[in-house]
């Protein structure tokens, strides 16, 4: 008989079986599952490394937002890929060597764990691999952080360092060739003027002589790449430089250029050298447009411009290069300016960035026009000179007799025989030496055979070289002589032409500036002007 007394009654609460329990408790835990797995993915998604999650065959089982944004792919299309192949070809094996090392081991590769990832359009990313966790199962997490900018930036400074070394190795070697070259010439110039110009070997001379300002040239073009100071300014007719300019620059290329140069263009103030370095780069940009070979067209005609930053126009004279290149794409004209910009694979980015400058510190401006497929065209543009016209260059003349008496010279130069080749030139001249090789013993010198008050005491002159070698140069010693005697009458002389003091040498309480190598004459011609 059963007892109804034991029936639930209306109001009554059911007690839950235990298969309903569990039930409920599945449910409960996949909603915790659920929520906590939307919680790790919505922390993932905001970190900017890419988190991976792979199995035994490197096929991608997870892979957060980040590797949209890295590479521009889709993570949920990657799902399944093997992560292989996202990586470069080259570096394959690097990735797999990575891969095989354990999260927790203190093993590590010979150099940083770096691999090159290819985003949507084929281009490299660098990222850095991390791997965090090897599971039991063999599959492996691990994450990527992109480099690529970091790479970048180091690549720069490389590349930065790289051109300052270069800059101070070409400074050094054009500073002593120009020594030796000295030493050449002005023994060169002594022969000449001993012999006669009836002499035999008057020609053989007169050639030696020729090949030494060649190679005064050539140190001059090494010195462009060196790190200099202001240009060394003087009023110049353009087109002759131009036109001896690119043909340097075009000498044996597979490129021809044509050249117009307008008659009767007024004086501009450049220096040479910094405008050859100027056209070379020009010239080497088109070559490269040109790889086939092609046309350059050079055009030197009257001009007038606006100087960057003015508002009003200037008369300039402009030098015009157009070439039948592929020509700049417009996105990246605007950044041709840019260090280290380029399309080039080869190119530095800095040719452009140089023009800029070089310009800049002429007081000119450069204008740059080009369209795909039709060529590049460039405009640089100095202003015109206040000096009308160049005085006629004359044959430098004997010391007249009013100044052929004989002068004391001081003469400091650290190289024992730059400094007696510049001696015994000077001595050719009829005048009396004193060497010393560096600053200390220059101002003792000086100091000992001057009298305070005294007229016709201490030295006439004094021959200074900028430069020395493990003693006081020439800029300390010309202090020290001023404040011994303000009245000195001295010379700078140097082998860097792009040197601030060569620049601007009488701020500097110098009289006279000789660039290294020069000729007798030409010393005979600054004595003629500072003691006559």
């Amino acid at each position: 008989m059963n007892d109804f007394s034991k029936d639930p009654k209306p109001g009554d609460s059911v007690p839950l079986e235990r298969e309903d329990l569990n039930v409920e408790f599945q449910y409960r835990l996949i909603e915790q599952l659920a929520e906590t797995k939307r919680s790790s993915d919505e922390v993932l998604s905001f970190i900017s490394d890419v988190v991976f999650r792979i199995d035994l065959e490197q096929k991608i089982l997870f892979l957060n937002k980040a590797w949209d944004a890295c590479l521009g792919l889709s993570a949920e299309q990657a799902l399944g890929t093997p992560m292989s192949t996202h990586v470069f070809e080259e570096d394959r094996a690097r990735w797999s060597e990575i891969l095989g090392r354990t999260a927790d081991s203190a093993e590590t590769v010979q150099a940083e764990p770096v691999v090159r990832f290819m985003d949507h359009d084929g281009g490299p990313h660098w990222m850095f691999v991390r791997i965090h966790k090897k599971l039991e199962s063999g599959q492996i997490i691990g994450s990527l952080e992109d480099v690529t900018v970091r790479r970048k930036l180091e690549s720069e400074l490389l590349q930065t360092q790289r051109l300052e070394s270069i800059g101070r190795l070409a400074g050094g070697l054009a500073h002593d060739f120009n020594n030796s070259l000295t030493k050449i010439l002005g023994s060169l110039n002594i022969a000449q003027r001993k012999l006669g110009i009836d002499s035999p070997v008057a020609e053989e001379l007169d050639v030696a002589v020729q090949a030494c300002h060649q190679a005064s040239a050539i140190t001059k073009r090494m010195l462009t790449f060196s790190k200099g100071g202001e240009p060394v300014c003087k009023p110049k007719e353009l087109g002759p430089v131009v036109s001896e300019g690119v043909s340097l620059a075009l000498y044996g290329s597979r490129v021809r250029g044509n050249i117009v140069i307008d008659p009767d263009l007024p004086l501009v103030d450049i220096d040479a050298s910094q405008v050859h370095q100027v056209l070379n780069n020009l010239v080497i940009n088109a070559e490269q447009a040109m790889p086939s070979g092609g046309e350059l067209w050079i055009r030197v005609f009257a001009d007038c411009f606006i100087p960057e930053g003015g508002r009003s126009s200037r008369d300039g004279v402009s030098v015009e290069i157009r070439d039948s290149g592929c020509g700049i794409p417009r996105e990246h004209l605007r950044h041709v300016l840019e260090p280290y910009f380029t399309t080039k694979e080869t190119g530095n980015g800095l040719g452009l960035t140089s023009v800029y400058w070089i310009m800049k510190r002429h007081s000119g401006v450069l204008d740059i026009k080009s369209e795909l497929g039709s060529g590049t065209t460039i405009r640089i543009t100095f202003p015109v000179s206040e000096v009308k016209s160049l005085e006629p260059e004359v044959e430098p003349e004997v010391l007249s007799v009013g100044c052929a008496e004989k002068a004391r010279i001081l003469v400091m130069d650290d190289n024992d025989e730059v400094r007696r080749t510049v001696a015994h030139m000077l001595e050719s001249l009829g005048h009396s030496v004193v060497q010393t090789a560096e600053g200390v013993s220059c101002v003792e010198a000086y100091e000992a055979s001057f009298v305070e008050g005294v007229p016709g005491s201490g030295f006439d002159l004094v021959l200074l070289d900028l430069t020395v070698a493990g003693g006081r140069d020439g800029l300390w010693t010309i202090k020290r002589l001023l404040e011994i005697d303000p009245g000195v009458c001295a010379i700078v002389a140097s082998g860097y032409s792009n040197d601030p003091v060569m620049s601007d040498h009488r701020r500097h309480g110098f009289q006279g500036m000789l660039q290294k190598p020069f000729t007798l004459e030409s010393l005979e011609s600054h004595l003629k002007e500072l003691l006559c």
